[in-house]
């Protein structure tokens, strides 16, 4: 969410639309990482991870085609256009990818990794 602003710019956006567009992704984060704690039980957390990753990296590959292909002598692409959707929604759906994968079961692993008594032992 850091880079936001950078990306709907660029993806011809106004300052205002770029906030309220950060504004959503964060609720779509938020919705998937609860949609995740319902799933991860009754799927597992490998299931998620690769679909999540899947998911994440097909969203990334049509950024990627649509930032190359749409503009390249200016690097702009209007709001109007196909390619800003497009860019709008892969933009949500990897965010809701990695959510409901690797946002919670990497913190999950972590805790597996590092339980709390390894931790305390480190720190006495």
């Amino acid at each position: 969410m850091y880079f936001g602003e950078y990306l709907w710019a660029a993806a011809g956006f106004s300052e205002q639309n770029g906030l309220l567009i950060n504004v959503t992704l964060g609720a779509v984060l938020v919705i998937s990482t609860l949609v995740s704690m319902v799933l991860v039980d009754r799927i597992g957390r490998r299931p998620l991870l690769l679909a999540g990753s899947a998911l994440m990296s097909s969203t990334l590959i049509i950024l990627t085609a649509v930032f190359i292909f749409s503009a390249p002598l200016t690097w702009r692409i209007g709001h109007d256009t196909t390619e800003a959707k497009t860019t709008l929604v892969a933009e949500h759906l990897f965010i809701f990818a990695f959510g409901v994968s690797w946002a919670l079961s990497c913190g999950c692993c972590w805790a597996r990794c590092f339980p709390i008594a390894s931790e305390r032992a480190l720190w006495l």
